[in-house]
């Protein structure tokens, strides 16, 4: 016969394993803010006619600052999360090389001004197969969807 207190302690420790599984937080908000130096090139081709264009060496573009945003909400082992970054460069310079661009040709020594506005909207809905964060290290398998648009201005006016 199994004595009283073991039965106690028995029933207490399965009556805590068995209880739902609860998240970190509910629902999270964050802000912040963002500084953004541009680096590349783009091109836009009109039947196979185009230049590439260098963000900072052709077009002198500034770096993007602003705030930032996201909300989670986390329901157990699924967390929708929805974000908001807006991104915004400019810039004004001289061409030193004819540009080919959306089939407008811009000839050496032209004076360009520039601007690219673009609000990135990022909604993401994630179910984590495995989350063990109460570890020095937090393991984690997630299957996720993301959709992110954006909207943007032309690079060149």
């Amino acid at each position: 016969m199994i004595p009283v207190r073991r039965l106690t302690t028995l029933l207490i420790l399965f009556s805590l394993s068995a209880m739902p599984v609860q998240a970190d937080e509910l629902l999270s908000l964050k802000a912040g803010y963002q500084l953004f130096g541009p680096k590349g090139e783009f091109a836009a081709e009109v039947g196979g006619v185009g230049t590439r264009i260098d963000v900072d060496d052709d077009l002198n573009f500034d770096d993007s600052k602003g705030p930032v945003a996201e909300a989670a909400l986390q329901l157990g082992s699924f967390r929708l999360a929805a974000g908001y970054l807006p991104l915004g460069f400019s810039g004004n310079g001289t061409l030193n090389r004819e540009v080919v661009f959306n089939g407008r040709t811009f000839s050496a020594a032209t004076n360009v001004d520039s601007d690219v506005d673009i609000n990135l909207y990022d909604v993401g809905l994630t179910w984590y197969l495995i989350n063990i964060d109460d570890m020095p290290v937090r393991v984690q398998l997630a299957a996720g969807w993301r959709n992110s648009r954006q909207y943007s201005g032309y690079p060149i006016r």
